[in-house]
């Protein structure tokens, strides 16, 4: 089983400014304990900010969707043309199709992933979260994800993960319930952070 899915047709977007937007996001926060859970930052303003997580080296923003309107309802937009281009037969899961073609998009479920550069993110599975569609922005090809079908992190790489490389404008729809992990290319020195969008179509039940 394919545990992702390459669009054919690149999403064309039009941020103006993407590293203000980078830049803009000053606040990160990390779990004190080893937990999945998302961390709720008691501020009434709501402010977008980055969550950590140290165990498998993952940041996501919280909070995107909701301060860069403009920004994430062009995302929708785009989704939306892709989802009505895709073909069933064109699937080996035939539930990440479904689960595409019977979305309703909402802007407030974008959000973004950081990788810095030269640091590996470590086998895991999203807590949570279930196929996902990811978007390069910035510097896209610094990585590569591996997805495995084995659930054992132990032996990950012993079980022939497949991959994938990204590049900026590239949309691959991914079964995140699966154990992945992502290599970085670069090394630190490069200062070459990596920058996705992600948007969750579904939840782990």
């Amino acid at each position: 089983m394919n545990n992702f899915y390459k669009f054919t047709d690149n999403l064309n977007l039009n941020w103006k400014d993407i590293d203000n937007i980078f830049n803009s996001i000053t606040l990160e926060f990390s779990n004190d304990v080893h937990s999945p859970k998302v961390y709720i930052l008691n501020d009434k303003s709501n402010p977008t900010y980055w969550q950590y997580y140290p165990w498998t080296r993952t940041r996501f923003t919280r909070n995107f969707g909701r301060n860069f309107i403009n920004e994430s309802k062009e995302v929708i937009d785009c989704l939306a043309l892709l989802q009505s281009t895709v073909k069933k037969e064109d699937f080996e899961d035939l539930q990440m199709y479904n689960s595409l073609i019977n979305h309703k998009f909402d802007y407030k479920r974008v959000q973004l992933i950081k990788s810095v550069a030269g640091v590996d993110v470590l086998p895991h599975n999203d807590n949570g979260r279930k196929y996902v569609i990811n978007i390069g922005l910035k510097n896209s090809n610094t990585c590569t994800t591996y997805i495995s079908e084995s659930r054992d992190t132990k032996e990950f790489w012993t079980h022939n993960p497949k991959s994938f490389t990204m590049q900026d404008g590239d949309a691959f729809l991914i079964n995140t319930d699966k154990f992945h992990a992502v290599k970085s290319l670069v090394d630190k020195d490069s200062k070459l952070d990596r920058y996705l969008i992600t948007y969750m179509l579904t939840e782990t039940l």
